[in-house]
């Protein structure tokens, strides 16, 4: 297993993202499983919303590369 060490988490890990993910809080010591694809789910989702976000925005010309 990898281990992530966040601000106020520690996430263990499978190197594939396969499986489940422990995220161990900081200050409490408690855990928490979540199956991976899970996590790797929200993030896709995320990334996705952000991106149709950041092409509404833009003008034809930045859509079509003409400047």
């Amino acid at each position: 297993m990898y281990t992530f060490e966040g601000k106020s988490c520690r996430i263990h890990h499978n190197s594939d993202m396969s499986g489940e993910v422990r995220i161990c809080d900081k200050n409490s010591g408690k855990e928490l499983k979540v199956e991976a694809q899970d996590i790797l789910d929200f993030v896709a989702e995320y990334i996705s919303s952000e991106r149709i976000g950041r092409l509404e925005q833009m003008s034809t010309d930045s859509i079509l590369y003409l400047k």
